[in-house]
């Protein structure tokens, strides 16, 4: 679901817009870019940002993934730098919520992008996980095993009754992946975890140049866990509005590119499979919790559970050739 839940006015963002030290406000508009949190384009005397309003998040979290998108920033990766100055922090209050504030990148999101940009976006989480090894910060995953199994505990309220068994089914496939032996023992480290069309923006230097990947931003749900499966969430992610052997296709792309720059290790390669229906089983019940959940919003588009339903089935009835023929 996307969608703007909370219409501030324009004093309170230009207040806390000058709290960052970016001048005056010019214009404010509200997008449909986003998933659980409030978005809005802001143009100041200084420079064009992205002004987010987290509705359920402490503070915590807010100021680990400032400051990650920061430290990011610094380090060469494409990633907008959050405003802040010498005095002011990364986050505001604004009516009781915390607003953060980047800069808005150049380029378009890529909604509808191939191939090529989900490679391009897999190697830039590939570089992500590289560049964050040995970091001594630490924050959980909010969208980890519990949060599937209480968001499915309430979309099954609302989901027709053939939906229920499969929403069960497949929550507690993902409880015995996360409980079995192995699964502490994967690499870990900082995980975007929710890389997808929306989070990247593509440009092209001229007409006839070829898009390239301008960067990735949305690191509200980042968090430390397994990086196999913040790899496993990108190819999901990505080849959810794929069809047919489309989706095998897109999948392959973006795996092959994450570990041209990080291989992944033998027991990774061993659980990639579990790990790749576990990231489906994510966003099927994020999208069902987010699809019965009436919220008013000011501006809201829906996404269609339906196609981010896991078909495991249909894969194991159809097996797709891999040599393509």
């Amino acid at each position: 679901m996307m969608a703007v839940f909370t219409a501030l006015p324009r004093s309170a963002i230009g207040r806390c817009v000058h709290e960052f030290g970016q001048g005056g406000v010019r214009s404010i508009r509200g997008t449909v870019l986003g998933s659980e949190n409030s978005n809005f384009y802001v143009h100041t005397l200084e420079r064009r940002l992205v002004a987010t309003v987290l509705e359920a998040s402490s503070v915590a979290a807010p100021s680990f993934s400032a400051c990650l998108a920061y430290a990011l920033c610094l380090n060469g990766l494409p990633t907008p730098a959050p405003c802040c100055c010498t005095n002011a922090p990364l986050c505001a209050t604004v009516g009781g919520m915390i607003l953060v504030a980047g800069a808005n990148l150049v380029g378009r999101v890529a909604i509808l992008a191939g191939q090529a940009a989900a490679s391009r976006a897999a190697g830039t989480l590939g570089v992500l996980h590289l560049a964050c090894i040995g970091c001594m910060y630490y924050c959980p995953h909010i969208h980890g095993e519990a949060w599937v199994r209480a968001s499915a505990r309430l979309a099954a309220v609302h989901s027709p009754r053939g939906s229920q068994h499969a929403l069960e089914h497949e929550t507690s496939l993902l409880a015995r992946l996360v409980l079995s032996p192995g699964y502490d023992r994967l690499p870990r480290g900082l995980c975007h975890y929710d890389l997808f069309q929306d989070n990247v923006s593509l440009v092209a230097p001229s007409r006839t140049a070829r898009e390239r990947l301008s960067g990735c931003f949305d690191f509200h749900f980042a968090g430390c866990g397994q990086l196999v499966m913040d790899a496993a969430i990108l190819s999901e992610a990505w080849r959810a509005h794929c069809a047919g052997r489309e989706r095998w296709y897109m999948a392959r792309a973006a795996l092959h590119a994450y570990q041209t720059l990080r291989p992944l290790a033998r027991r990774e390669r061993s659980c990639i499979i579990e790990a790749l229906r576990a990231a489906s089983i994510r966003f099927w019940t994020s999208r069902l919790c987010g699809y019965y959940r009436h919220r008013v919003a000011g501006i809201r588009s829906l996404h269609e559970p339906r196609a981010f339903r896991p078909a495991w089935h249909v894969r194991i009835a159809k097996p797709v050739d891999k040599r393509g023929t």
